[in-house]
């Protein structure tokens, strides 16, 4: 099975223990808790490990939501990260590409403590939101550190190497201004229709009148941009 086959996330736990074994055939799995937020499968894992009990994480892309060879690239970035910065990622305990009988791409992680503050940051006082965006903001630098890349465009898998991807799905460009370029006229786009999300749309037609205004904008302001330092490692969420 593959990402993209619209397998329901809830596996048994039967199979999430065959999961975690196919990875770690010596771990004895003791207890297993769903994360109930997000698209595809995340469940923390209670193990008996070689060296003493650990909590773990697996992965399993189970939704439509990521195409394989993009879902593939996590594991390997986090221990790309983990390995040549000092940014705070969890320790890959082994990933799966490819299998006959369980969804893939699937991976096992070291568990990091934390809180999820999504829809609640503003219960942080304020010198705590601006030591989060601080110490995000210089997490991003360290990442910047890791290019330059010698294309622009979505990191993926070929071959079982990372690599910047250039398939009809996912283009390469030469520059960073062709890649922004098309980036938003993919974002405009979607204005037409309702957006990334048109089931949540009240009114699906609302902003498709300025469709053609905003494309004509972008392709006239973007490419006067400044010129960009060559392309690298980056989270598209920020």
């Amino acid at each position: 099975m593959t990402a993209g086959s619209s397998l329901d996330k809830d596996l048994s736990d039967e199979t999430i223990v065959e999961m975690i074994h196919f990875l770690r055939p010596l771990w004895n799995v003791e207890a297993i808790a769903r994360v109930a937020s997000g698209t595809d499968l995340v469940a923390s894992v209670d193990v008996q490990a070689s060296n003493g009990p650990l909590t773990t994480v697996l992965k399993v892309t189970t939704a439509d939501h990521v195409a394989p060879e993009t879902a593939r690239a996590e594991p390997r970035i986090l221990s790309f990260v983990g390995r040549e910065t000092s940014i705070p990622v969890p320790t890959v305990y082994g990933y799966c590409d490819e299998h006959a009988e369980y969804p893939t791409p699937f991976y096992l992680m070291s568990h990091v403590q934390g809180a999820n503050y999504e829809g609640r940051v503003r219960s942080l006082s304020k010198t705590a939101r601006t030591e989060v965006l601080h110490e995000a903001g210089q997490n991003l630098a360290k990442l910047h550190m890791l290019g330059p890349l010698h294309k622009t465009g979505r990191i993926g898998v070929v071959d079982g190497e990372l690599t910047v991807l250039d398939t009809a799905e996912f283009p390469a460009y030469d520059s960073f201004h062709e890649w922004l370029l098309a980036s938003y006229e993919d974002n405009v786009d979607t204005l037409a229709s309702g957006g990334y999300f048109p089931d949540l749309a009240d009114d699906k037609a609302r902003f498709a009148d300025l469709v053609p205004s905003l494309q004509q904008y972008l392709r006239e302001t973007v490419p006067e941009l400044p010129t960009s330092q060559p392309s690298t490692y980056c989270h598209n969420d920020y």
